[in-house]
């Protein structure tokens, strides 16, 4: 697996989201969050108001490489048509910070992801950069229903100090 990483420097964004727990990071169910992000996106009419510039993404509030531990994931739009939206009972918003991170490129099926994390973090190890210990990001570059699993593309991004 090849490891292509950048540096960049983000600002804070603000996001629609809706909150998911579990006990591993493979095995939450993503497919009921897009759903309800989806649903609320929908009844808002927002379909064609988010621009080209939104960002689909799950950001991890806890590390998912620790197997077993509960973790909080917010799956997120973020778009600057936030800012004219209310939060529901499911549907939160939420500001996604900005900062200096370190990003990866995944290209290929989410199944890799955990693979991909671990070498990831093996990297990391190595002390070229120190990692905040704040939350880190999926960004979801291609919509995963009309792209083929190995065609897929999704950034790591971690914050560094």
């Amino acid at each position: 697996m090849d490891l292509n990483e950048r540096i960049e420097t983000r600002k804070d964004v603000q996001a629609i989201y809706y909150r998911l727990t579990g006990m591993d990071y493979p095995t939450m169910n993503y497919g009921l969050a897009w759903e309800k992000i989806t649903e609320y996106v929908s009844n808002n009419h927002l379909l064609d108001a988010c621009g080209k510039d939104a960002e689909y993404i799950n950001l991890y509030l806890d590390d998912p490489t620790i197997e077993g531990a509960k973790l909080r994931c917010d799956v997120c739009i973020a778009d600057p048509i936030v800012n004219t939206l209310k939060p529901t009972d499911e549907i939160g918003i939420r500001t996604i910070d900005g900062g200096k991170f370190i990003v990866f490129l995944l290209k290929g099926a989410y199944t890799q992801l955990t693979d991909f994390y671990k070498e990831i973090y093996t990297r990391l190890e190595r002390g070229d950069v120190k990692p905040k210990s704040e939350p880190m990001f999926e960004k979801y570059l291609n919509d995963p229903a009309t792209t083929p699993s190995d065609e897929l593309l999704t950034e790591i991004w971690i914050p560094i100090e």
